[in-house]
């Protein structure tokens, strides 16, 4: 099965306060192994499936906090929102469902490695670590 093609858009001074939607194929978690900090995504207490179910019905509502991935042009890093990401990304690897997300994007051209991973557990608004 072909993958669906993934379409890029550009990225403007005036697109940028309006919150650009991505592909979620193209946001990656902040944690290149896979994930955040977060060990449990609430699997074990059904949240996990209830945000599945809520994205398959209603697509995703609350914007993704990302940065520009310096190294791979059109992708982009998530600081926050890494349940929904996941969740979005089982969906579209067991339904073939592809979602995509509204992005405030974070200017990451002067913050480094450690200032990105404080930022992601301090803007972490989803389910508590």
């Amino acid at each position: 099965m072909s993958e669906p093609e993934v379409k890029q858009i550009e990225i403007k001074a005036e697109t940028r306060k309006d919150q650009p939607e991505v592909d979620v194929r193209c946001i990656h978690p902040l944690n290149r192994a896979g994930g955040n900090i977060r060990i449990d995504y609430g699997i074990e207490d059904g949240s996990f499936l209830e945000l599945k179910n809520s994205i398959r019905e209603n697509g995703i509502r609350q914007p993704m906090s990302a940065y520009r991935d310096k190294e791979n042009e059109g992708q982009w890093i998530a600081v926050d929102g890494h349940r929904r990401l996941k969740a979005s990304m089982e969906l579209f690897e067991e339904e073939g469902l592809a979602f995509r997300a509204k992005i405030t994007v974070i200017d990451s051209r002067t913050l480094s490695d450690e200032k990105m991973v404080i930022d992601m557990v301090i803007t972490n608004s989803g389910k508590s670590l």
